[in-house]
């Protein structure tokens, strides 16, 4: 239990910080990006204003220039009338080919600036349309993608490395956050099994005193009541003990079980259960299916989702028992569906509570305390499986996944 919750803690801070760190890259990275792209535009803007070639500046010259920083452009006219491409300023080391396929995707593109990628390099563009011409107007920002790119892999390479030093604090510091919930749980579970044993014993000279009192003076509606009652409690107590025990994660054997004959038995068990209370009982096992539980709680696990879909069952319904093989991966599947046409408004995440029943008010109309579920559960997470509730269509579903 300590181990689970230490590592369930690592895993929920850290995919916290993960979290908060991809946002913030996402963020700086955008942002640099943006800044990179507004300043190009103002640059194309500056170069588009001057017709495309700024004054006293060859396309590739390094002499001082009024631009916000460096910068190789280049520029284009396309004549409105018969379309011909006239280079205005050209840059050195760029074949006719490419600048012709630039400017074509310049013209074709739907906004009038953007970034084009041509012989893996990248290209901010300002298209300006006038009477008689189009200026296409270009700037080489290959190296500062490389830059951005460079800069996006070192922040996600630190980010990283915070996160991977953040879970190996948290995994030293975990103990310490566990540690009051660790002992409250442990409290609990040493409470439940000293009042389960402590209680075995006052019932036990109950059921006694009220056996002796109908030898003496017959039976009566009063004593009949006295040991219903008895038979209810002394189940809770058993109850209680083998969830602790299941709860504790006290290390089993497991090993492979035919879960078919499991099945066929719990089925047979409940069938004349069922008849007797107008239902039906279908079942469909496959032959040979087997899970790697324990001999003795894999019997239980069926009986009480039997006992459950039988107990919430519509008055003439029918309770399904379903179990096949996973074909998608190794493991068996168990289904156990009863028609429930009032299971719309049930919160089906809470059937696995402790004590949880959907009668508010935990009248005797069924029987129970509501911890059947939470044993099942129990079970299957002690086979490393996994068991849940749906409602659909006016029938109420459990679903068990084990391992084979």
């Amino acid at each position: 239990m300590a181990e689970r919750l230490k590592r369930q803690f690592v895993l929920v801070a850290t995919s916290a910080v993960f979290a908060v760190l991809v946002l913030v890259l996402m963020l700086v990275n955008r942002m640099n990006y943006l800044s990179l792209y507004e300043s190009s535009m103002d640059t194309l803007e500056l170069i588009s204003y001057y017709g495309g070639a700024l004054p006293g500046r060859v396309g590739n010259a390094e002499e001082d220039v009024e631009l916000p920083r460096a910068a190789r452009y280049f520029s284009v006219s396309c004549d409105s009338g018969s379309g011909e491409l006239n280079p205005v300023l050209s840059l050195d080391g760029m074949s006719t080919e490419t600048v012709y396929e630039l400017s074509m995707l310049a013209l074709r593109a739907p906004k009038d600036r953007g970034v084009l990628r041509a012989e893996g390099k990248q290209y901010f563009y300002a298209r300006r349309t006038g009477e008689q011409s189009t200026l296409l107007c270009f700037l080489d920002a290959s190296k500062d993608f490389k830059e951005l790119t460079r800069i996006a892999r070192d922040s996600m390479l630190v980010g990283g490395a915070v996160l991977l030093l953040f879970g190996i604090i948290m995994l030293f510091l975990s103990s310490r956050a566990v540690e009051p919930v660790v002992k409250n749980i442990e409290s609990q579970k040493r409470f439940i099994t000293n009042a389960s044993h402590e209680l075995k014993t006052p019932i036990a000279v109950i059921s006694a005193n009220t056996e002796l009192l109908e030898m003496m003076n017959g039976s009566s509606e009063w004593t009949d009541s006295i040991m219903h009652q008895v038979k209810r409690l002394s189940r809770l107590v058993d109850d209680l003990i083998v969830l602790t025990r299941v709860e504790e994660g006290i290390q089993k054997e497991l090993s492979r079980q035919s879960f078919s004959a499991a099945v066929r038995q719990g089925t047979e068990a409940f069938r004349s259960v069922a008849e007797q209370q107008g239902k039906h009982l279908t079942e469909e096992v496959a032959d040979g299916v087997t899970a790697i539980a324990t001999e003795r709680e894999l019997p239980e696990l069926v009986n009480i989702l039997l006992d459950n879909a039988v107990k919430y069952c519509d008055k003439g319904g029918t309770v399904r028992v379903k179990l096949t093989r996973r074909r998608s991966r190794r493991g068996s599947e168990l289904t156990i569906s009863n028609d429930y046409a009032e299971g719309a408004e049930v919160d089906c995440s809470r059937f696995f509570d402790r004590f949880y029943r959907e009668d508010k008010s935990h009248n005797c109309k069924k029987e129970g305390y509501g911890i059947g579920l939470s044993m099942a559960e129990g079970i299957v997470r002690m086979y490393k499986g996994q068991i849940r509730a749906l409602w659909r269509d006016k029938v109420m579903y459990f679903i068990v996944q084990l391992p084979s």
